[in-house]
């Protein structure tokens, strides 16, 4: 059961990603930056209020999960972008690489 609910977030993710695009063309870096903090919320909301007296309690972590793997998603391709328009270049190439590390955790 707990392969299943680790997964979980990597199905979200893809999602996250095929979104992204047209919010980032729409909204821009900072905006959808910032709106993307609103699934991860909502998700490690669902996640950390999960009681073991409730009988729904796997679907909620479920989906707390799933939208927690969805602003991973969402998040990934406006931090690169941002980072690479912001930073300075002699800095740019380690900063970039770090949100992919910290997924892999």
């Amino acid at each position: 059961m707990c392969l299943s609910i680790a997964s979980l977030m990597s199905l979200g993710s893809p999602a996250g990603c095929l979104l992204m695009s047209p919010m980032l063309d729409g909204l821009g870096r900072r905006r959808t930056m910032m709106l993307v903090n609103v699934p991860s919320l909502l998700g490690w909301l669902l996640i950390a209020t999960a009681s073991h007296t409730q009988p729904w309690i796997l679907y909620q972590v479920y989906a707390g999960r799933l939208l927690t793997g969805l602003a991973v998603g969402l998040v990934s391709a406006p931090i690169v972008v941002y980072v690479g328009e912001v930073l300075d270049k002699t800095w740019r190439n380690a900063v970039v690489t770090w949100p992919s590390l910290g997924n892999c955790g």
